[in-house]
């Protein structure tokens, strides 16, 4: 069964030299290629596809084949029961959408490829069949169906008028953000990570979650004067996944509030018009997270699938599985000469110079949260006492090859990329400006270092407290649901007798709350004509 499966992986190992060639033209000589041929022609009309070669795109392309190819690998090791290849294919399902998403210039293939995402994810999530996974899923599901709506909207948009409007930003802006998982529609990330261990490491870390930000990167003409809502919805998930990660136990859920937490750093500097630290920072984060995914998976497995970071044990003897986990965190944490501190660093070089110093205080604070979860992870993990690997899980060193292999590009990657990057961007001549910044991130990640070794102890947030349960849009669906209902005088929503009451929302428990919307979103039931009604008002304010 390996045997046959290898193709998979062999086939994006065999076209990344050419890709990396082809980055690095694009880079160098900073060029923007497009080709475009004829598809089919009926009765006069012609279906032409137009794709385009720049550096962003040939970035987010090379970060899909070493990401997936990686994956793929893992996979074969990690799943070796998985008998049919319908999970395989489901995920060169998945690679083929996120390539044709990168190709595209029009905005009519990329929605064929973005929405081609959110089927493919769908699936992949579902793959356990459990009810755990089957409710994740449908909340990843809907969550991104409302993100495709504003997304068709604004391609009806551009096709009645090819001139840019507040209204067709605003439907490109949400859109991304919900790919994103940006406030407020963050709440369908740590809820994926009921998926298997290789679709978080491919979906959930590098590439599903990234395409939002590509979106923003490749149309970011077109949001042009919405710059302070990204800024806004950037910082307010910064914040949240950031103390999220803090109090949280759950290996994989801290994992992911760092995915969102470094999210909301590529939105920022992409709203503060750095797009090339964006995307070098979207590139090495890739391979960071998706390394920490994969032996994320393998701790868990060995350790009687308890998730538990307090819980958690390293096999005897897994040099491996330690180096990867602590070069990842390491990286994470943008410690320097490593890949994250690279892109960090151009962060701060490339976008912070112009700008206000409220700014530069919010990509500080990124910068310190992120060191702070994770050193917390270094500190909890050193504590984890050895174990003797079982007979079930003497396949363990194959599990760690693939991270292994991702480990050279965390240690090298981020200076290689960011000498490519530098010769496109111009960059500060001022020393007394280039050493201040560089102090501050030095003094934020040490800051940084000794709270997350002080959070590092056995306590635990009181659910009062706990932000990432609030983050969930139904509940602001359920808000707008009763106003609507209050000014329209009928019910938009009924769900099993339940009507929505302005009066009986103060009277509503949390717990009640939770199951009405976990209801809601497993029945499949989404208030469209509360969409409608939230469209049509935008419209006429904005008329």
């Amino acid at each position: 069964m390996k045997t046959s499966k290898t193709y998979f992986y062999v086939l994006f190992l065999s076209l990344l030299t050419p890709l990396a060639v082809s980055s690095c033209w694009a880079v160098g000589s900073g060029v923007y290629q497009t080709w475009s041929w004829s598809i089919f022609r009926l009765h006069g009309m012609t279906f032409d596809m137009e794709c385009v070669v720049d550096f962003h795109g040939v970035s987010y392309m090379i970060t899909v084949f070493i990401v997936s190819s990686m994956v793929l690998m893992y996979s074969v090791f990690y799943m070796p029961s998985v008998s049919n290849n319908s999970f395989f294919v489901s995920l060169l399902l998945f690679i083929a959408s996120m390539l044709l998403l990168a190709m595209s210039k029009s905005l009519f293939w990329a929605i064929l490829g973005w929405d081609s995402l959110g089927i493919t994810s769908f699936l992949l999530i579902l793959h356990f069949k459990s009810w755990n996974s089957t409710k994740s899923a449908m909340v990843t599901f809907m969550s991104n169906r409302v993100g495709d709506v504003f997304i068709i909207t604004s391609t009806g948009l551009l096709s009645i008028s090819q001139s840019s409007s507040m209204c067709l930003s605003l439907f490109v802006l949400l859109g991304a953000t919900t790919k994103s998982a940006q406030f407020p529609f963050s709440a369908w990330l740590p809820l994926a990570m009921a998926a298997p261990t290789p679709v978080s490491s491919l979906v959930h870390s590098s590439t599903l979650v990234t395409a939002g930000v590509f979106l923003l990167t490749r149309f970011n003409s077109v949001i042009s004067g919405l710059e302070w809502l990204l800024v806004l919805l950037s910082t307010i998930t910064l914040i949240y996944s950031g103390l999220s990660a803090m109090f949280e136990w759950d290996l994989k859920k801290i994992v992911a509030f760092s995915t969102l937490s470094h999210l909301s750093l590529m939105v920022l500097m992409i709203s503060l018009g750095s797009l090339y630290a964006s995307t070098l920072h979207m590139v090495m984060h890739a391979t960071f997270k998706s390394a920490l995914f994969m032996v994320t998976g393998a701790m868990i497995s060995v350790s009687a699938d308890t998730q538990d970071i307090r819980l958690m044990k390293f096999p005897c003897g897994s040099l491996a599985m330690q180096s990867v986990t602590y070069v990842c965190l390491f990286s994470m944490a943008g410690l320097p000469a490593l890949s994250g501190f690279y892109s960090k660093e151009l962060m701060a070089q490339t976008s912070l110079t112009p700008y206000s110093a409220l700014h530069y205080l919010v990509f500080l604070t990124g910068v310190l949260l992120t060191s702070a979860y994770s050193v917390r992870m270094v500190v909890s993990l050193s504590k984890c006492s050895p174990m003797t690997i079982s007979n079930q899980h003497l396949g363990i060193t194959s599990v760690c090859k693939p991270p292994t292999l991702m480990i050279p590009v965390m240690l090298m990657g981020g200076s290689w990329s960011s000498v490519l990057v530098c010769t496109s961007v111009p960059l500060s001549a001022d020393f007394e400006y280039v050493t201040a910044t560089s102090s501050l991130i030095l003094l934020s990640l040490m800051v940084g270092c000794l709270v997350g070794m002080a959070f590092a102890k056995d306590f635990t947030m009181p659910l009062s407290l706990r932000f990432y349960n609030k983050w969930a849009v139904y509940s602001i669906l359920e808000g707008l649901a009763a106003l609507m209902e209050l000014v329209t005088n009928s019910s938009l929503c009924d769900l099993e007798g339940l009507n929505l009451r302005v009066a009986m929302l103060p009277s509503l428990s949390m717990n009640r709350l939770v199951k009405w919307e976990s209801r809601l979103v497993v029945q499949g039931f989404i208030p469209f004509k509360l969409l409608i009604a939230v469209i049509t008002t935008v419209l006429l304010s904005l008329w």
